[in-house]
């Protein structure tokens, strides 16, 4: 087996390298280290490029037809990298798409005033303000929507497994209050 020397790459921990659209990274803090993964900056810029491809293909569609096609893409890319650290990332493509929805709105309506296009793309939507959708409900998902539904697991103490009956009462203690992994 050869190593590819295009693709290999030897970097030290602390300055982080891509894998799998992820950019891992390790941090030294007086009191502990940490490492992060992130979403790297080519996968934020292609998901970026994607929406913005379909917006300017979709200069004439309707706000539904542009709805439909955005959240599947949204949905999908959130949902991979939302066991990330990704809050920073995902609060900035919501601002993105913001700006570049907003730019379409505007683009659409040339005549119509901001206060007109806001009302008609933007409506306020169980108190979130600006959100973009219709007026029948169908409306654009955001990335922080999807990352605060997101589940934080709790490190697991040294080499304890599921299957050592000593460890029962740690493991009974670990899972209460999780039904997921109440069968255990």
């Amino acid at each position: 087996m050869v190593l590819n020397d295009l693709k290999t790459h030897i970097v030290h921990r602390e300055n982080g390298f891509d894998f799998l659209g992820f950019t891992i990274q390790q941090f030294r803090n007086k009191a502990r280290s940490i490492c992060l993964t992130k979403p790297s900056k080519i996968a934020v810029k292609r998901l970026l490029g994607t929406i913005k491809e379909i917006l300017t293909t979709n200069k004439q569609a309707k706000a539904d037809n542009i709805v439909k096609r955005l959240n599947p893409i949204i949905r999908g890319w959130g949902n991979y990298y939302r066991y990330s650290n990704a809050k920073e990332t995902f609060s900035y493509i919501d601002h993105r798409i913001w700006k570049m929805l907003w730019q379409w709105a505007l683009r659409r309506h040339r005549n119509k005033g901001k206060k007109w296009v806001r009302y008609k793309y933007f409506p306020t939507v169980n108190g979130r303000n600006w959100v973009f959708g219709t007026k029948n409900g169908m409306n654009l998902i955001f990335m922080a929507s999807i990352q605060a539904n997101s589940t934080r697991y709790a490190k697991v103490k040294g080499f304890n497994s599921p299957y050592d009956p000593d460890l029962h009462q740690y493991w009974q203690k670990r899972t209460r209050g999780n039904k997921k992994y109440a069968n255990w």
